[in-house]
């Protein structure tokens, strides 16, 4: 399925999303105390938007840290919960545009440990591992129906944590979340395949420390910014509402130990290629075809290892195609639904 974004054009970015059925998180002061697990962090002021959308959610706490997630019910009580898990090195707000324009669906979007508005505790050991632990256990306990229905759909550093769940549940070891199919849209899971960005080379080295410790908001945005389309740039208040959650607990601190997973893509290889290849339910693909950092190569890689899944292109737009617009976006997941629904 090819979709063409040429005469469409993002909503207006309100970032305002829909109205969850959760409890509002408590008002949160300009300056919030920090969790104990960034108790040393450096805390930063929280702009109008991001207060808004931390205030649409709730916290939860796993093994002694606190996630951040966001919750909706959607008109259609009996179809299944759609998971949204985002990717390297932004959060759940990824989804605040698509979220403005889905009212069908459920939702449960998270943050994971060390990102957005979840603890981001500086000697962790940032394992995928732990992270496929953290969302099976947050879908077991949101999933407005116990053991119900959910959909996966997967962004860039998440579409391992995917390949980690389909694993398991080929193992027969996803005992507590039913897993029906997933959507999995431009990331780098076959390494070789990866064109990666000045910044996250140099975080992968010596020097990363360094360069998280000298991250600023300037460089930030300009990395971020040049993994955007042509034709859907970043924009200043999307990059200025990043580098706020990139900055919040100490997140920009621990970059290079985020990246980390980079590394896990190639020992767990066999494994994830070996899941995407072999799980027997509903697989589906999406890319944005103008994407720098996750090239076509890439995307033909993954129709290589699964050669009848899906393939949804979406022309005109880069890494992320959800902000650069949401509304071809959400297109594509209702037609992987429709699909899904059908059979």
């Amino acid at each position: 399925m090819s979709v063409d974004t040429s005469n469409q054009t993002a909503p207006e970015e309100a970032l305002q999303s829909p109205s969850s059925s959760t409890t509002p998180a408590p008002p949160l002061a300009e300056n919030p105390s920090p969790s104990p697990s960034n108790s040393a962090a450096p805390q930063c002021t929280l702009n109008p938007r991001i207060s808004s959308w931390r205030d649409k959610g709730k916290f939860d706490k796993f093994r002694d840290y606190q996630i951040f997630y966001y919750k909706q019910d959607g008109l259609n009580t009996t179809g299944p919960l759609v998971l949204l898990l985002h990717g390297y090195p932004s959060s759940s707000y990824d989804w605040v545009q698509y979220l403005e324009l889905e009212r069908e669906n459920s939702i449960l979007a998270i943050d994971l440990l060390g990102f957005g508005l979840s603890d981001k505790p500086p000697t962790h050991d940032y394992s995928l591992l732990w992270q496929a632990d953290l969302v099976e256990e947050m879908v077991r306990r949101h999933n407005p129906i116990p053991n119900g229905p959910v959909f996966i759909v997967a962004h860039d550093m998440s579409t391992s944590i995917a390949s980690e769940i389909f694993a398991r549940d080929i193992e027969g070891k996803l005992t507590a979340i039913n897993v029906i199919g997933a959507l999995l849209f431009n990331g780098n899971m076959i390494m070789e395949k990866a064109k990666l960005i000045l910044g996250q080379k140099l975080l992968r080295t010596k020097l990363g420390p360094l360069f998280s410790r000298l991250s600023n908001s300037i460089i930030y945005r300009w990395q971020l910014g040049s993994v955007f389309s042509r034709e859907h740039p970043l924009s200043r208040e999307e990059g200025e509402d990043q580098w706020i959650l990139q900055t919040y607990n100490g997140g920009h601190r621990i970059l290079h130990k985020l990246i980390s997973y980079t590394y896990e893509r190639v020992t767990k290889a066999e494994r994830w290629h070996g899941a995407i290849k072999d799980w027997k339910k509903p697989l589906s693909f999406a890319w944005g075809l103008a994407d720098p950092v996750s090239p076509l190569n890439q995307f033909e890689g993954w129709k290589d290892l699964r050669p009848h899944a899906d393939a949804h292109e979406m022309s005109g737009l880069g890494h992320y195609p959800q902000i650069e617009n949401p509304k071809v976006f959400k297109d594509v997941i209702d037609a992987v639904l429709e699909k899904l629904g059908s059979k």
